[in-house]
C-alpha cells in the first residue's frame, strides 16, 4: 500500500477518535457530499487489514468501530457499513 494512503488512513482515524465522527463527517462532506463513503470504501476499507502496529491497529479499529456506531451516514448506506464491519472483525481477528 502507497505510503501517503496509510498515512491518510491513519489520519482519518485519529481525527475520528480524537474529535467524533460527527466532526470528521461534517469536515468531509463540507469538501463533497458522499465523500465518507467513498473514503470508507475506496480506502479505509480495503487497508484496514494490512495495518501494522499495535498502536495503529488499535487506532485504526477504535476509529473504525466508532464510525460504525455513530456515523447516520454509514447506518444508512448499507453496502458499506457491511464492507466496514467484515474488515474490522477480520482486523480483530488477525490479532488472535
Amino acid at each position: 500500500m502507497a505510503t501517503g494512503t496509510t498515512r491518510m488512513r491513519s489520519e482519518c482515524a485519529f481525527t475520528s477518535i480524537r474529535f467524533g465522527v460527527a466532526a470528521f463527517s461534517q469536515q468531509l462532506e463540507a469538501i463533497q457530499p458522499g465523500l465518507l463513503a467513498m473514503l470508507v470504501n475506496g480506502v479505509w476499507c480495503d487497508g484496514l487489514t494490512s495495518v501494522s502496529g499495535a498502536v495503529a491497529r488499535k487506532c485504526a479499529a477504535i476509529g473504525s468501530a466508532r464510525l460504525l456506531t455513530e456515523s447516520d451516514a454509514l447506518h444508512s448506506n448499507a453496502a458499506t457499513f457491511g464492507k466496514l464491519l467484515q474488515a474490522l472483525l477480520l482486523t480483530i481477528l488477525q490479532d488472535q
